[in-house]
């Protein structure tokens, strides 16, 4: 079965040290949504917080999935199959 493209959003970019697509936060968007995740999770039982690391989210986090990378560029369609998934990181040009 052929490989098939998928249409890239505007907000899409791919680490320079593996090729991972991502789509791209800026450094506040991901400190808002850290602080919102942080407050939910203050409201949970312990039981129901299983699975989260002790530290919980962090603003650390928004890197390359695959690699860790932190340096991007904006994604081609090429760049990634169709119905790959793709994460937050940090990035403003």
């Amino acid at each position: 079965m052929a490989r098939r493209e998928r249409e890239i959003g505007p907000g899409e970019v791919t680490c320079l040290a593996c090729g991972w697509v991502s789509y791209a936060v800026t450094r506040a968007e991901a400190e808002s949504e850290v602080a919102r995740m942080r407050a939910y999770l203050a409201t949970l039982s312990a039981e129901d917080r299983r699975g989260w690391s002790e530290e919980g989210p962090s603003v650390e986090k928004y890197v390359c999935r695959s690699c860790g990378g932190n340096t991007f560029r904006p994604a081609l369609p090429e760049d990634c199959p169709d119905g790959a998934t793709t994460n937050p990181v940090i990035w403003q040009p």
